[in-house]
């Protein structure tokens, strides 16, 4: 994200867009921040993403997750 968090602020995970969310998501993902994806999905599908929309982007964070 083009702003960086401090370490004693607390990201509203609302606030990004939803290609900003999503990237943010694969980095929480990274740090096993499962309260982080878990709100992050749930404010994708209020943002009326399909499920399988979410879930094709969770796959892809997975595969990142490979290298």
């Amino acid at each position: 994200m083009s702003e960086e968090v401090g370490e004693d602020e607390d990201l509203i995970l609302s606030e990004p867009s939803d290609s900003e969310l999503a990237e943010q998501m694969h980095d929480d993902l990274y740090d096993g921040l499962g309260e982080e994806i878990a709100e992050g999905t749930q404010i994708l599908l209020d943002r009326d993403w399909q499920a399988k929309r979410v879930l094709l982007a969770a796959n892809a964070m997975k595969a990142g997750m490979a290298y």
